[in-house]
């Protein structure tokens, strides 16, 4: 950061001016009160030599102290991510968890395009064109854009460009409207300087609707031009292929993917809308390799399913390497597709196979497995840094925050996992994890009232007829913790009748078993695992196991040597 971000960071100019503003009054009050008691000259001249010298002193303080709701303490002794913030840290540090940081370099919003249509039935056309407009920019290694879910809040938005640039931390701002009828198509686009609120680039174009690809081509790249940004043929051939010939398919897709992404459904939603869009285009590469995505999540218990059973694992591979050779087939890099195979190289303990299926810049992006995965193999500070960079590009999506502060907890940073979980149970409250992960922090740090609360929310959460299975092993566990031994038993017999129909895995009955207190089975129970990860077997209770390896909830038992020695041997080859 600047020195002179350092110095608005520290609020030494608000200080300064609030000084002189408070010395320039008490002079006031001073030249209106002294005559009034015969007091000599020199008593006021005192006081202004005195409100001189105290200036800098002032300045200086604000430079070295920081207000905290503790009292005053060395700016340096005062942790980000803490409790002890700065009293005056905006809700949105406090919402995040990090540090005020400058906006970010190269970044780019795409604001949802207004529809003006006489049909309102017509505004997916403006919904596809935004979509794409901003797939295309994000392809662009010189730019840095904000996600999707992020920009859909200012729709029909009141407020100002540098508003909304100021919540998102960007530099520059694209917005447009779209109006389609009688099968022709027009739109307006313009590139806004946020700070400025001055147009560097604006647009309108007024064709057939077949146009319409070739119309969001020549606004990416007139925006990448405006910009001064240097695309390699590679990108440039990428920005001028279409994803798809049917909007309304984009649409189905779209859905689909905020589904797996936010845990607001079942898969079966999920996988039905995709099917419904590949019926509409069944070229669509995009569609293809979100099916191979969602079906290598089957591996696992996981909030949106239960995994699939053991006996079909090796054809729920062939179904998850099928579609994902669908997706590359029509599209060599295609994101999704190379995420399931991401997602399936970590689930059945292919470790080094990971890296293979990354592109660059997919790092900067990666959510849940992929971002935890760095944390799963001892890199937990770069874990917290890609979350970190993830959120700054999607700052309104709660599986962002999810996924920071999933990495956050296994990096021991509890208050800063707290409030990226809030923040996420303020975009998603129905969202079941938030909570849970709640529980887990408030655990940790001892805080059993919070715990409680958050406890009863989760359960308020879990509907009768949809608990799903990646719950219970923890839920029984932080009963335990909590000295709520017999809701724990009870959670864990629920477990039992489920696993008599269903393989709930080791991982999730050896949580179980630490929640009655049954460490000897426990580690039974991890060894099973540990037996798995040598033959690159996939475990169901995958994510419980891992959660345990990184003790989620600061379990002292699980500090012993037995346990270390055997979670050693739980690592991917």
């Amino acid at each position: 950061m600047s020195f002179f971000g350092k110095l608005q960071e520290r609020h030494v100019f608000r200080v300064g001016a609030g000084y002189m503003v408070s010395a320039w009054l008490l002079m006031q009050i001073a030249d209106v009160v002294m005559p009034t008691f015969d007091t000599p000259q020199w008593v006021l001249q005192a006081l202004i030599v005195f409100l001189v010298l105290g200036f800098p002193v002032s300045l200086l303080l604000a430079w070295a102290y920081e207000l905290t709701p503790q009292g005053l303490k060395r700016e340096r002794d005062v942790e980000p991510d803490s409790s002890e913030s700065s009293v005056e840290r905006s809700d949105a540090q406090v919402q995040t968890g990090a540090e005020s940081r400058a906006r970010l370099e190269d970044s780019i919003a795409v604001l949802p395009f207004a529809n003006l249509s006489p049909n309102a039935e017509d505004k997916f056309f403006a919904s596809g064109l935004h979509d794409e407009i901003l797939n295309q920019l994000t392809n662009i290694s010189a730019f840095n854009v904000i996600a999707r879910t992020s920009v859909l809040q200012y729709e029909n938005s009141l407020k100002s460009v540098g508003q909304i640039a100021q919540e998102l931390n960007v530099e520059h701002i694209v917005e447009g409207s779209v109006r389609f009828a009688q099968n022709r198509v027009r739109v307006t686009a313009q590139l806004i300087d946020a700070e400025t609120e001055s147009h560097l680039w604006s647009e309108t174009y007024q064709r057939p609707f077949d146009d319409i690809f070739a119309i969001e081509s020549d606004i990416s790249l007139s925006v990448a031009k405006a910009l001064k940004a240097t695309l390699s043929l590679a990108e440039q051939m990428e920005i001028k292929r279409a994803p798809t010939t049917s909007p309304a398919a984009y649409g189905l897709y779209l859905q689909a993917r905020f589904i797996i992404t936010t845990g607001a459904g079942a898969a079966s939603q999920a996988h039905d809308l995709l099917d419904r869009a590949l019926r509409i285009d069944p070229r669509f590469s995009r569609a293809c390799g979100l099916k191979a995505m969602l079906y290598s999540t089957l591996y696992v218990n996981t909030e949106q399913s239960s995994s699939a059973d053991a006996t079909d694992q090796k054809e729920l591979e062939n179904t998850v390497r099928s579609w994902a050779d669908r997706a590359f087939d029509l599209e060599p890099k295609n994101a999704e597709a190379r995420s399931a195979i991401r997602t399936l190289s970590i689930l059945t303990w292919r470790w080094t196979d990971f890296q293979s299926a990354l592109e660059p810049g997919d790092e900067s992006r990666l959510l849940t497995f992929g971002l935890w995965f760095y944390s799963w193999i001892g890199q937990k500070e770069y874990a917290v840094e890609l979350g970190e960079r993830v959120v700054d590009l999607d700052p309104n999506d709660p599986a962002a925050h999810m996924s920071l502060g999933v990495v956050y907890a296994y990096a021991g940073r509890r208050q800063a996992s707290i409030n990226s979980f809030r923040r996420m149970n303020e975009l998603s409250p129905e969202v079941v994890l938030g909570h849970h992960w709640m529980i887990f922090n408030e655990i940790a740090l001892g805080n059993q009232e919070n715990a409680l609360r958050e406890m009863s929310l989760v359960k308020n959460l879990l509907a009768d007829d949809d608990r799903k299975i990646v719950f219970l092993p923890d839920l029984a566990y932080a009963h335990a913790r909590l000295g709520l031994h017999d809701e724990a038993r009870n959670i864990v017999e629920e477990m039992a009748a489920i696993g008599s129909k269903l393989d709930l895995g080791a991982g999730s009955w050896a949580t179980a078993y630490l929640a009655l207190g049954d460490e000897k089975k426990a580690l039974e129970q991890l060894e099973i695992v540990a037996e798995k990860a040598r033959r690159n077997e996939p475990d169901a209770g995958f994510l419980n196991v891992m959660s345990l390896r990184m003790n989620h909830m600061d379990d002292p038992s699980l500090a012993k040597p037995e346990f270390e020695e055997v979670f050693k041997k739980i690592v991917g080859e």
